[in-house]
């Protein structure tokens, strides 16, 4: 019988207060022997190099997004991570529609170096009516991914990189799927005067909009069709492209740009992807501000994703997807979810808002409090909270009934 579950108490950040609460009489610790159940864990990992600390680390994950220079550094990578996790699935990460233009790191990189080359000999840059090349991150230019782009022996961008992502990453059978990064759903937020036809003139918003979701939905049709047995993921604010996939990433969670935490959570429970196994991965971040130690918008992040089916994870920020970051909390195995998301604020409603939402699961339950005040929780029986060495503070062991 249950002697009662662990609970992680968060307190607030950005006005919200978290809760996580997990375990019961015997709480088994997650191992790669559980390849369903929660937590899901995903790390986000666009650096070059890896230590085999860090190997070592990072075969704890369920699924992880590798840099292709990763591989051209260390080729036995992937099979050191499959040696320590047989079930891990791993994904190539690519820029869907950009590539670094800085010399010392195209020269460092075969990938980059094809890219740059087969870029700039055809021409496929997006381009202003002016003839100016285009660019929102630093030392990155921007390719045009449109649908009626100029093509150069029959191709264009869209029709390119889905065969260039098959020949090299998704023929060989050593990556698990690709991970496309900045899959937007439309150009035209760039501010420019764009001239995706290259006829001169620059281009309306409706029209650059609706030729770049074409282009990027030929993009994605394509690699699926090349090799439909693989993993399809892309990085976007957006469930548009979703029934062409097999997962989408949120980045920055919860994400301004998809409507805050009740946004980013309508579309986390509303993402049907159209193909399975499906994969919505969470990734909460320090937004490049905070070290591994900023616990609280950890926590908030996890309990969110608990709530539903998806992946969780938390790195510094996208100035920073590199770290190998392990909590307390990863090693708490919840077993399978026997309840949905529930709003003890209103539990008359099924409706997504702001509450404390909990999830029960086999060995312990979820609880996450976004609303902007303090709310104090009766508790349905005697709960045990995880004993942990991160944060003694409130991983201390205590039996508690009622949660503030």
């Amino acid at each position: 019988m249950f002697f009662g579950l662990k609970q992680l108490k968060f307190k607030i950040i950005f006005g919200l207060i978290a809760v996580i609460a997990l375990a019961c009489l015997f709480v088994p610790k997650k191992t790669f022997a559980y390849d369903t159940g929660f937590p899901k864990l995903a790390n986000y990992f666009t650096g070059w190099d890896l230590s085999d600390e860090d190997i070592n680390q990072m075969a704890k994950w369920d699924l992880v997004i590798l840099s292709p220079q990763s591989i051209e550094r260390q080729p036995q990578l992937i099979i050191k991570l499959r040696q320590k996790n047989p079930q891990i699935k791993i994904l190539a990460y690519v820029l869907i529609e950009e590539i670094n233009i800085k010399t010392d790191i195209v020269n460092a990189s075969p990938f980059y170096q094809s890219i740059y080359q087969t870029v700039s000999q055809n021409n496929w840059w997006l381009k202003t009516s002016a003839g100016q090349n285009v660019n929102w991150w630093p030392g990155t230019w921007l390719i045009n991914a449109t649908s009626l782009a100029p093509k150069a022996n029959g191709q264009n961008w869209s029709d390119f990189l889905p065969q260039f992502v098959y020949d090299r990453f998704l023929k060989s059978g050593q990556w698990d799927g690709i991970f496309y990064d900045n899959a937007w759903y439309n150009i035209s937020w760039l501010n420019q005067p764009l001239d995706v036809n290259a006829d001169g003139v620059a281009d309306s918003a409706n029209f650059m909009d609706d030729q770049w979701r074409a282009g990027i939905t030929q993009i994605l049709n394509m690699t699926h069709s090349l090799a439909p047995d693989k993993i399809i993921v892309v990085n976007n604010a957006t469930n548009y492209y979703n029934d062409k996939l097999n997962g989408r990433m949120q980045e920055n969670f919860p994400n301004q740009t998809e409507g805050g935490w009740l946004g980013s959570m309508k579309n986390y429970f509303n993402a049907n992807f159209g193909y399975t196994p499906s994969y919505f991965v969470i990734n909460a971040t320090t937004y490049n501000k905070g070290t591994a130690a900023d616990y609280q918008t950890f926590r908030f992040g996890l309990t969110s994703a608990l709530l539903g089916n998806g992946y969780y994870s938390f790195d510094f920020g996208d100035l920073g997807h590199d770290r190998v970051w392990w909590y307390d909390e990863y090693n708490i195995y919840l077993g399978n979810s026997v309840s949905g998301a529930k709003n003890l604020l209103d539990q008359t409603s099924s409706d997504l808002k702001l509450g404390v939402w909990e999830r029960d699961f086999q060995n312990g339950i979820s609880l996450v409090n976004s609303t902007s005040t303090e709310q104090k929780i009766s508790l349905t029986a005697d709960f045990e909270k995880i004993k942990g060495v991160q944060d003694p503070a409130v991983n201390n062991g205590a039996i508690i009934k009622t949660l503030t």
